[in-house]
C-alpha cells in the first residue's frame, strides 16, 4: 500500500539508515545525496520515480519511472528483492512511497504530464539554449566547461560576419574548486571560435552587436542563464575577483 509522505527526503534517509543498520547497504553511501538532490531540486507533482537500494550493498539508483535506463539498473537486482520503491510525487518533496516488485518495476510506465516545466536544467541544455543550432558538445568550449556547484561564467558572444563564425569571450566570474584542485591553475579568461548556424544568426541578429550572458551553476551538472545588458556585463566584469 502506498503511504503518503509529507517529506520524501526524510523518508528516504530513514529507509537508508535502516538498511545500513541491517548491514544491507555498505558502499557508495553518497548515492543518497544525489537522490536527495534530485528530489529537492527536480521533483514536482506528476513525476514518478523508481528508487532502488542495490541488493549488493553498493548504493542506490533513482530514475524517472519511464526512463529506459531503469532496465539496466533493475536487471542486476534479484527477482525477489524487496528494496525497490515507487515514489509518486504530488508536489515538491511530497508524495507516496510504496514497495514494488522487480517485475512490476520493469514494466511500469505512467502518464507523465506533457506540460511539466523542469525546475532545473542540465548544464548542457543551458549551453544548447545559448548556442542554438551548434553541436556544442563537439566544441572546446564544452570540453573546458566546469560544472562545479556555485561557479559562474560571463559570456560575450559576437557574430563575425567576415569569418562567418561566432566569437566568444568567457570569464570565469566565480570559481569554486574541489579539494583536489589548485585554483591558481584554473584559467579565468578564455576565448573561443564556434561554427555558425542559422539559429545562431537569428539569435544574434544582423546588427553585428554582441550579446551578453551569465551562466551560474546551481548544483553540479545543472545551471541557469541570465541575459545581460552591456552595462550589466561591464559592471560584473569590473567587479574584483573574490579571494
Amino acid at each position: 500500500m502506498a503511504t503518503f509522505i509529507d517529506n520524501i527526503v526524510k523518508a528516504m534517509d530513514k529507509i537508508v539508515k535502516a538498511e545500513k543498520q541491517k548491514g544491507l547497504l555498505t558502499h557508495y553511501l553518497t548515492d543518497l545525496e544525489i537522490d536527495i538532490e534530485e528530489i529537492t531540486y527536480g521533483s514536482q507533482s506528476g513525476i514518478n520515480y523508481l528508487w532502488i537500494i542495490k541488493a549488493n550493498g553498493c548504493g542506490t539508483w533513482l530514475y524517472d519511472a519511464n526512463a529506459s535506463g531503469k532496465d539496466y539498473a533493475l536487471q542486476s537486482e534479484p527477482d525477489n528483492t524487496t528494496s525497490i520503491y515507487l515514489v509518486s510525487m504530488t508536489g515538491i518533496n511530497r508524495g507516496y512511497i510504496s514497495r514494488i516488485s522487480k517485475a512490476d518495476a520493469l514494466s511500469y510506465q505512467y502518464d507523465k504530464p506533457k506540460n511539466l516545466i523542469p525546475r532545473r536544467k542540465h548544464t548542457s541544455q543551458v549551453l544548447f539554449d545559448v548556442f542554438p543550432g551548434i553541436n556544442i558538445k563537439e566544441t572546446k568550449l564544452f570540453c573546458d566547461w566546469r560544472t562545479n556547484p556555485n561557479e559562474s561564467v560571463l559570456l560575450k558572444i559576437s557574430y563575425n560576419s567576415h569569418s562567418k563564425c561566432v566569437s566568444i569571450e568567457a570569464k570565469r566570474e566565480v570559481i569554486n574548486p574541489f579539494d583536489y584542485e589548485d585554483e591558481s591553475l584554473i584559467e579565468r579568461n578564455l576565448r573561443y571560435t564556434l561554427p555558425l548556424s542559422i539559429e545562431m544568426i537569428n539569435r544574434l541578429g544582423q546588427a553585428n552587436k554582441p550579446t551578453y550572458v551569465e551562466i551560474k551553476n546551481t548544483q553540479q551538472f545543472y545551471a541557469k542563464k541570465r541575459e545581460l545588458t552591456q552595462d550589466e556585463y561591464n559592471a560584473l566584469m569590473d567587479k574584483p575577483i573574490p579571494v
